[in-house]
C-alpha cells in the first residue's frame, strides 16, 4: 500500500469512527433506560399484587340485585341460587359505624325435595346514610355485590328482578 492509500483509509476511518462511537453510545443508553423501566414495571406489578397480603382474597361469587336509596332507607331486591327449591333464605344486617354487611344464608329444609338448582328472592330494607359502605356475604363468604341502581322515583313493589 502506498502512503497515499493509507492516508485515504485513515481519513475515511476518522469520518466513520466518530459517528460510529456516537451511534453505539446512543444504543447503549437506550438499552440501559429500557432495562431500568422494565425492572420498575415488574417491581410495581408485584407490589400491587401483594397489597393486603393474605388477609384479603377477592370474592369469586357474585350476587346481583336492584338497589334504591330513598328517604334514608337502603332497598336491595335480588335473587340467590340455591341447590333445591326446599331451601330457606335468611338475611341479616350487621352494622359497624358506616359499614354495613348484608348477610345472606341458605338453610336446607329436611323434607323430600328434588335436587334442582333454583333461585330464591331476597328483599332487604334497612335505614342508613347514603354514603354507607355496603358489602355482602353468602353463607359466611364475602361476595361481589353487583347492583343496578333504581331511581328514587320508581316503585320497588312491582319491580322486575335483574337476572
Amino acid at each position: 500500500m502506498s502512503y497515499r492509500t493509507c492516508d485515504i483509509i485513515l481519513s475515511m476511518d476518522k469520518k466513520i469512527f466518530l459517528p460510529l462511537i456516537i451511534f453505539v453510545v446512543i444504543i447503549l443508553g437506550s438499552v440501559i433506560v429500557y432495562k431500568n423501566n422494565q425492572n420498575n414495571e415488574i417491581d410495581n406489578r408485584f407490589a400491587d399484587d401483594n397489597i393486603g397480603g393474605d388477609a384479603f382474597e377477592r370474592p369469586t361469587e357474585t350476587i346481583t340485585a336492584n338497589y334504591q336509596f330513598k328517604d334514608g332507607k337502603h332497598v336491595f331486591i335480588g335473587k340467590v341460587p340455591v341447590s333445591n327449591p326446599c331451601t330457606n333464605l335468611n338475611t341479616d344486617i350487621k352494622r359497624n359505624e358506616n359499614e354495613v354487611e348484608i348477610e345472606i344464608s341458605t338453610e336446607y329444609i329436611d323434607v323430600t325435595c328434588a335436587d334442582q338448582i333454583s333461585e330464591k328472592q331476597f328483599d332487604i330494607i334497612f335505614e342508613g346514610e347514603q354514603d354507607d359502605l355496603i358489602i355482602a356475604s353468602l353463607n359466611g363468604q364475602i361476595v361481589n355485590l353487583n347492583i343496578f341502581v333504581i331511581s328514587d322515583g320508581e316503585d320497588t313493589e312491582n319491580l322486575n328482578i335483574i337476572e
